[in-house]
């Protein structure tokens, strides 16, 4: 009995409908008298069975013309939707792609392009030939040239491997040891492998796993070397009109070690209707999935490929549906080169659909349910279309490894384009592309900017303009207040000293000149807070001019060697109610250009010069405007952060103040935080990764600034402070302010209130 069972594994047909009409399909017989009948059955019935880069964002359509004729001819491709994957240039392009089979006519005009591989089968003329047909058959389904005559593949530009195992007379003799083929297989670095063959009325279900192990444990290590080395096996699962899937195409689901990487293929007509010949999925159905294999009138139904006599013909069978399944995994490779072949048989069988499918006797998903639809299409007809779009959300790497590092979920928050952008950068940003991977399997994909990015305040960084109490050791949740306090240390030799402690070292630089109006001024939102002191020295030389020099250091936090400032001032009063104010200042500060909500920030430094002026109109009325310009040191781009080089900026603030007998202050005016006049925008993103998730990255750079006196990002701003009375005592202070987003000025912006008391 063992010897016979040993013989099941080695009597092998192809599985193809061929030139038999549907009623001679043989019914099922008996286990036992199936294993005495084997070895006299080999190839009795014939030929018995059958039935199947870089992302790249371009787009062309691939069935125009005389290429759409061909498209059409071959009726399974639209069931599929092949042409979503062909229309974007994935076509299995250096995808390797084995066909077990009686040959390939490679001389056929179906294949114009080398064809390579092995003849198993001890045959005159070797590969690259084919006396019985039903490999090239198979062969062009898989990937028949895109010509614009006769057929074509789904994969038309994949690298086709002959594996010959069938003699002079079409036996396949070269299936008797199968160890030699799978072991090819890592030979050649095989990525797919289609395998329309099986034996004769013997299905899954009725050998168990310890059966199956005991009579081929060499086949089936030859099997898993294969797999472990990146082969996805596409298996027929047979034409016996059978509840469960044939043997072979089962094996994966006896054999876990190759269960990932093994898919068995059932057969529907051009309707999406089960056939009648085709094997159900049966208890093999997670590993089955659905694809056209020609319709019961083979004649008229059947798949329109290639023949052996360099003509066409139609076949049908589950030899015609497993190649579809092979061609769609090789274009998918082609599509995402980084996902593995147990990760590709997973997408395509997560994508499957139930939907539109009919059984043999007309049941559906809506009347029967999914665990009997289950039992006989397994996870449903495969779609090129779902199988190549995100299954998950899209998610940017910001770390060396997808899988064990952070990264940003796109359908959650998108990244943040930093302020005082140009309108040309940020234009050129969100029409750019960037590679995003799907949570599901780290599949890439192509997205534009606008996916990313969006354009907008970064409420967490954003400068806030007002008039604000010493407020220095607050936990603001939105935005930079910048606060200051001003000691005077009295007058010596003629020179007034005094020191200032502030938030900020960019606003403290100018908090001399402006006093309290220094939190009306704007700066880039990009600087952060920084705790600092500084030492002002200013000297009068004459009743209306007046030179100031400062230094600054971290305030009680730091090392005076990390962060250090320094400058001078000029001021010139030509009248009593007018004053002009002219500063050169160098500063390390941080910043913070941060893509994300994370506000890290990196050291730099800044030299800003500055002119200001303020005009008394009269007593409570007083207009004043600064213009900033800051050279800043280059910042190096990361995943989550923009970088920036040769930076020049420039803020603007033109404002008007109204002051009340009663101390309470009105202002109103417009201002520009930051506008990049030059310099170059960089950003470090993904190009891809490899298959073990490592990510690699490209620096992308956008240069054009806008000019020094360039409007994009004007916006409004008004401010009040309210003393308080009670009891007449003046100790408390209300203030306000509200500011607009550029580019809307008109639009919703922030708003913000403050009460302030002194105890």
């Amino acid at each position: 009995m063992y010897f016979y069972l040993k013989q099941l594994f080695q009597n092998i047909i192809l599985l193809t409908h061929s030139r038999r009409p549907p009623d001679a399909i043989s019914q099922k017989v008996s286990s036992i008298l199936l294993i005495l009948l084997l070895p006299f059955s080999l190839f009795m019935t014939g030929c018995g069975g059958g039935g199947t880069t870089t992302a790249t964002s371009t787009y062309r359509n691939t069935i125009e013309g005389v290429y759409g004729t061909e498209y059409n001819d071959q009726v399974g491709l639209a069931q599929i939707n092949a042409v979503t994957l062909n229309n974007y240039g994935h076509n299995g392009s250096g995808v390797k792609v084995a066909v077990v089979d009686s040959g390939i006519a490679s001389s056929h005009a179906e294949f114009g392009r080398t064809v390579y591989g092995r003849d198993f089968g001890g045959s005159t003329n070797g590969y690259g030939s084919d006396e019985d047909g039903h490999g090239t058959h198979v062969a062009s389904i898989i990937a028949g040239d895109r010509d614009g005559s006769g057929m074509r593949g789904v994969a038309y530009e994949a690298t086709l491997y002959d594996y010959r195992v069938a003699n002079d007379a079409g036996s396949l003799v070269g299936l008797n040891n199968k160890i030699p083929v799978f072991n090819q297989h890592v030979t050649d670095n095989i990525k797919v492998s289609n395998n329309s063959w099986g034996t004769p009325n013997a299905e899954i279900n009725e050998y168990s796993e310890a059966t199956i192990r005991a009579a081929i444990p060499n086949t089936i290590l030859a099997a898993k070397n294969a797999v472990d080395n990146g082969t996805l096996f596409v298996f027929a699962a047979g034409n016996d009109g059978a509840y469960h899937s044939n043997l072979w195409g089962g094996l994966g689901y006896r054999i876990s070690e190759l269960t990932d990487a093994w898919l068995t293929v059932v057969s529907v007509d051009p309707n999406n209707k089960e056939t009648i010949y085709t094997n159900r999925c049966g208890i093999a159905a997670s590993i089955c999935v659905t694809a056209p294999g020609g319709g019961d009138s083979q004649s008229t139904k059947g798949i329109y490929a290639a023949d052996n006599d360099g003509g066409y013909i139609r076949l049908s069978g589950t030899s015609m549906a497993a190649p579809h399944v092979t061609g769609l995994a090789a274009a998918l490779m082609s599509k995402f080169p980084s996902l593995t072949n147990k990760q590709i048989a997973t997408r395509i069988k997560t994508t499957s659909s139930l939907e539109n499918l009919t059984s043999s006797s007309g049941r559906t998903l809506a009347s029967h349910g999914e665990a009997y639809m289950q039992s006989v299409f397994g996870h449903g007809l495969v779609n090129a279309t779902a199988a190549s779009a995100s299954i998950g959300s899209l998610n940017m790497g910001t770390d060396s490894n997808l899988f064990s590092g952070s990264k940003i979920d796109l359908s959650k928050s998108k990244m943040q384009l930093p302020s005082g952008l140009s309108a040309s950068i940020k234009r050129a940003i969100l029409a750019d592309e960037f590679v995003a991977f799907d949570s599901f399997d780290g599949a890439e994909f192509i997205v534009t900017g606008n996916t990313v990015f969006e354009d907008k305040y970064n409420n967490q960084n954003i400068v806030l303009l007002g008039y604000f109490a010493d407020a220095r050791d607050e936990n603001v949740q939105i935005g930079q207040k910048f606060s200051f306090t001003n000691t005077s240390l009295g007058e010596l030799r003629g020179m007034n000293w005094n020191i200032s402690q502030g938030n900020s070292e960019v606003s403290l630089a100018q908090t001399n000149y402006w006093g309290e109006k220094a939190s009306l001024i704007a700066r880039p939102n990009f600087f952060t807070s920084s705790p600092t002191s500084q030492f002002n020295m200013k000297i009068p030389y004459s009743e209306t001019h007046s030179l100031s020099a400062f230094i600054q250091a971290p305030d009680m936090q730091g090392d005076i060697r990390d962060r250090t400032g320094f400058g001078l001032a000029l001021d010139w009063a030509p009248t009593d109610r007018s004053s002009l104010h002219s500063s050169i200042s160098h500063v390390d500060t941080n910043v913070s250009l941060a893509a994300t909500n994370n506000l890290a920030s990196q050291m730099t430094n800044a030299d800003i010069l500055n002119l200001s002026f303020k005009h008394k109109v009269n007593k409570g009325f007083e207009i004043f405007g600064s213009l900033s310009h800051y050279g800043i040191g280059d910042i190096a781009a990361s995943p989550t952060a923009f970088g920036i080089s040769n930076a020049e900026y420039t803020s603007k603030t033109l404002g008007a103040e109204f002051v009340s007998e009663s101390g309470s202050k009105y202002s109103i005016g417009v201002f520009d935080s930051a506008t990049m006049a030059k310099g170059s925008v960089a950003f470090q993103t993904a190009t891809g990764r490899s298959t073990d998730g490592t990510i690699s990255y490209q620096t992308k750079e956008y240069s054009n600034g806008s000019g020094y006196f360039n409007t994009d990002n004007l916006a409004l701003f008004f401010a009040g402070s309210i003393p308080i009375n009670y009891k007449g005592s003046k100790n408390s202070i209300f203030s306000y302010n509200y500011q607009s987003i550029p580019s809307n000025s008109l639009g919703r912006g922030q708003i913000g209130v403050q009460i302030s008391h002194v105890f």
